[in-house]
């Protein structure tokens, strides 16, 4: 590599990497302070019903209404 590429490397590299490392502090910080509490807040909220609520995690069957031979061959 010529003298003067690797001398304007250097350079460059002293300047950007302290942008660079800002950069990456800034985006860290707004993605735990923004991001993960959201989830966490929806994680509570328990989507999937997982917590134990009883002693089993049995639940009753919903009633259908339209058990019939035409709504087998014809789901949807």
């Amino acid at each position: 590599m010529p003298e003067y590429k690797s001398k304007f490397m250097r350079r460059w590299m002293a300047i950007v990497r302290p942008i660079g490392v800002f950069q990456t502090y800034l985006i860290m910080t707004v993605v735990y302070v923004l991001i993960v509490p959201f989830f966490s807040l929806k994680r509570i909220v328990d989507p999937l019903r997982l917590r134990l609520r009883g002693d089993t995690y049995w639940e009753p069957r919903k009633k259908q209404e339209d058990l019939t031979l035409e709504r087998y061959y014809k789901p949807f």
